[in-house]
């Protein structure tokens, strides 16, 4: 008993354990508020655009979009001088027009970036600019490796059915994985809309 009193005598208050760590292991176990709340500690400790992000990811995770869009703001405001923004934050925040924007502006000076592209043609996609949307897939599509457009593929396939261009969707669903849940949704969608519809009906069912 004498040695368990004199641990407890030195050990007084939270345990010297850093706020980086227990917010990765609530992060681990899904205890989003806990991890919200270290998180937030390690911010205040030692900004920077990794865990501002992390923090942006766990108010999403709790519903909490306001919070998420207030600590944004706040932490350009105090710190947009040591932070690097990132664009996915704002699509985060589904404020599409902003990331648009900075998207837009960064490929003005590095128009190959094909990170850079998806990101442009994500923001387009959902504000439902369909005419921006294939200009922009045209565009990059000719030049693109295989493994680019099978991250482009969807998006160009949705940007053609909402132009009624199905010669060009044809061309994008071909790089769409037949078992693919959007694969099979346009292959049997051209196969309705050229009044094949047994074809539909097996695309469907197999």
């Amino acid at each position: 008993m004498g040695y368990l009193k004199t641990f407890f005598h030195f050990v007084k208050g939270p345990l010297p354990i850093e706020p980086e760590f227990l917010g990765e292991r609530a992060m681990s176990c899904c205890a989003y508020a806990k991890a919200l709340h270290y998180k937030e500690e390690q911010f205040h400790k030692n900004p920077s655009s990794e865990v501002l992000e992390t923090l942006i990811s766990i108010n999403n995770k709790l519903q909490n979009k306001e919070a998420a869009a207030g600590l944004l703001e706040y932490a350009m405001k105090n710190y947009g001088n040591h932070l690097r923004v990132q664009e996915q934050w704002y699509e985060k925040l589904h404020d599409w027009e902003k990331a648009l924007e900075l998207y837009t502006q960064k490929l003005e000076t590095n128009a190959d970036n094909i990170d850079l592209t998806l990101g442009q043609m994500r923001c387009l996609e959902a504000l439902g600019d369909w005419q921006g949307l294939e200009e922009v897939a045209k565009e990059k599509w000719s030049h693109a490796s295989d493994k680019d457009k099978n991250r482009m593929a969807h998006m160009g396939a949705a940007a053609s059915w909402g132009q009624n261009k199905w010669d060009r969707m044809e061309k994008y669903v071909q790089f769409i994985p037949r078992d693919s849940l959007d694969g099979t949704f346009y292959r049997a969608l051209i196969s309705i809309h050229k009044g094949y519809y047994v074809q539909a009906e097996h695309v469907i069912t197999n």
